[in-house]
């Protein structure tokens, strides 16, 4: 099942969406330090991991039905997807939190892939590590292994 294309977590269309839909605040309003303040729930000057989570539900929302069940482990491994990308390339000074200038750090790295006409996020499931035709000759070549008793 495909689902809706979204933005990149933590890029500045990302926030406006949220802050638009979740926040109820107009996108004309909108500035990227008034947003990373509203969503520092704890004032503490960064994002701990439940605000990044917080502030990327949304997009979570959008691409995957909250109320289908079968989705589950699908929004899961979205979020990790998402979460991995913004602590692994966003956390600059890997303190496990996402201060303001590490989010502006992000959304210039969504914008410079805006410039270059790149997707902006690649989900879980159009990152394809195989082809069709490569998984079915894979199953093929497990089975008759499988068949010929070969375990290793």
């Amino acid at each position: 099942m495909k689902h809706k294309k979204v933005a990149a977590p933590m890029s500045e269309t990302q926030e406006k969406e949220v802050r638009e839909k979740d926040d109820k605040m107009e996108s004309s309003d909108f500035s990227l330090q008034k947003y990373f303040n509203l969503h520092d729930v704890d004032a503490s000057g960064k994002w701990n991991r439940q605000e990044v989570i917080a502030s990327l539900m949304q997009q979570l929302d959008k691409m995957y039905n909250i109320s289908d069940p079968s989705l589950g482990e699908k929004r899961t491994e979205e979020m990790q997807s998402w979460l991995g990308y913004v602590f692994g390339t966003g956390d600059l000074d890997k303190d496990g939190e996402i201060n303001f200038a590490e989010l502006e750090y992000l959304n210039k790295l969504s914008h410079d892939r805006k410039d270059k006409e790149e997707d902006d996020w690649k989900d879980i499931e159009d990152d394809e590590q195989y082809t069709e035709d490569e998984f079915d000759k894979f199953k093929d070549e497990e089975f008759e292994e499988y068949k010929e008793g070969d375990f290793d």
